[in-house]
Formats: structure tokens, sequence, C-alpha cells
């Protein structure tokens, strides 16, 4: 069965879905970064459901708790590895850094998820870089290292030293990564806007949403890592920290019927018996 992620837009929030958006959309890796704030408890929990029941999930959950525990050890800064392959199937790799906000009872740690485009090979030279060179590469997912930098433009040109792709940090350094979660996120909002007003049916809405910001110029990728706090089949709570978003394949949904005519979720009014909505590109079925 193929399923999406989008599923239930009244249970998830804007700025989860900008995220998405950020983090798998069709382009460069700048374009990619995904700014949030983590958070745990005084237990050092995380401020999501994890996943308990996979080594993949026990893998990502002992990272989390290692930023925790870093944080909480005077750590300032800090790096979390996660390559592609392996146990988790990722089709790229991506690394979080983190900067400590607060610590204590209630810690916070400022992340970026950053898409990195090497190969395992490639992350195994950046462990060595970071000194982590005693981990094999499956288990970076289960350690966030911690850098030692005197400021935060110390770390980003340490983070640039490590891993390249100058634009990346100069986003970061300039708050561009930042701005443009805020952009996405106005956008999505006037979508989820939309989709309420036009009243559409609940199991139509998944789609429709990826459709209506695809035309915006929002096109995202599939079977990569997550970046929400969420899991969107349903809106409930993410079970794994970087579960895959979408899938690749193409779904086919029935229109409305409205006045005695077929509209697409996108709002097209189609000719009859057209199967492909012209304005997003859609397939419909007939009834």
């Amino acid at each position: 069965m193929n399923e999406r992620l989008i599923t239930n837009l009244s249970r998830q929030g804007p700025e989860e879905l900008a995220l998405v958006y950020r983090e798998n959309l069709i382009d460069k890796e700048a374009e990619r970064i995904s700014p949030y704030i983590l958070e745990f408890d005084e237990n050092g929990e995380p401020d999501f459901e994890y996943e308990k029941d996979t080594l993949l999930g026990q893998m990502e959950y002992s990272g989390f708790r290692s930023m925790y525990e870093l944080a909480n050890s005077r750590a300032k800064y800090m790096i979390w590895l996660s390559p592609p392959g392996g146990i988790s199937g990722y089709t790229e790799g991506r690394v979080v850094v983190g900067k400590v906000l607060k610590r204590g009872r209630s810690t916070e740690i400022e992340c970026r998820g950053i898409p990195i485009l090497k190969d395992r090979g490639g992350f195994r030279k950046i462990a060595d870089n970071l000194g982590a060179g005693d981990l094999e590469v499956e288990e970076l997912r289960k350690w966030a290292i911690g850098v030692n930098a005197e400021n935060d433009d110390d770390f980003w040109d340490k983070c640039q030293k490590v891993f390249g792709v100058e634009e990346v940090w100069n986003y970061i350094r300039e708050g561009k990564d930042v701005r443009n979660k805020k952009e996405t996120e106005v956008v999505v909002r006037q979508v989820m806007k939309e989709i309420e007003v036009r009243g559409v049916r609940q199991e139509n809405q998944g789609l429709m949403f990826e459709m209506m910001m695809k035309v915006r110029g929002f096109e995202i990728m599939g079977g990569n890592h997550g970046g929400t706090n969420m899991d969107m089949f349903g809106g409930t709570r993410r079970l794994s920290a970087f579960r895959g978003l979408f899938t690749k394949s193409e779904i086919a949904i029935k229109g409305e019927r409205v006045d005695g005519k077929t509209v697409c979720p996108c709002g097209e009014v189609l000719k009859e018996g057209a199967t492909r909505c012209p304005k997003c590109g859609l397939r419909l079925v007939n009834d």
C-alpha cells in the first residue's frame, strides 16, 4: 500500500510542515537547512515519542540522549552524524549541528539539520576529522560529538573546514536559513487556510496540500531523513527521529464533484473525462 505522510492538517503545525519542506526540497544543500529547537525534560527525554522496537530507533534515541548528556556536561557545541545506507535505508546522509541554549531541568539545543551528500566512506573521513575514528560508521548514529569552539563564528568555521560547502555555513552566519523557514511557514499557513476554506475531504487534504505547495514552487523529494518532530501519518508524534517522509511513486485520487463537474484538489475544474489535472499534474481516477 502506498501511504502519504501529510494526512491530517488539523493536527499539524505550520512550523513542522515548513521544516518538512525546507529539509526535503529539490534544491541545493544551503536551501535545505532545517533550523529547530530540540527540547528535553528534566529526565533527559526529548519532546517527542521515539521508536523503541527497532535497532535503528534505539540507535537514534541513543544519539538524542548523547546530545542531552553533552549539554549537561557543560558542552556548548556538538555535531551528530547520520550516514546514508546501513540499517537505515536512507538515500542520503545528514548532520545535526547543535548549540546549547539552556541546560538543567529543561534543556534546549538550537539545532540545524543539514543534508550531507557524501557516501559512507565520506562519513568515515568526517568522523576521523572530528576525532571519532574509533567508532564504526554505523555507530555514528548513536553518539553526538562535542566540539570545542570559542563562539558561534568559530563553530561555523570549524564545521566548514570539516564538511566543506561554504555556502551552507554562510547561510547560517547570515541567518538565511531561519528566514527561509519563516517564509516557508507563511506559505504553509496560506495553503492550509485555502484547504480549510474549500472544505476538502480529510482523506484528500494531505495530497492536496502537497500539490498546492508544488504549484507555489515547493517540490519535495522522497526517501530522505525526516526533520519535523511529527510523524504525519495521521498527525501523531514521530516515532523515529529521521523517518523517511514521502514515497516516490505517483498517487491517484478521486476529484471532488461540484455542480456536476470534477474539481481537482488544487481547485482546477477539469474537462469531462480528464484523468490528469492540467494545472498541478495530479492524476485522478473516475468513480
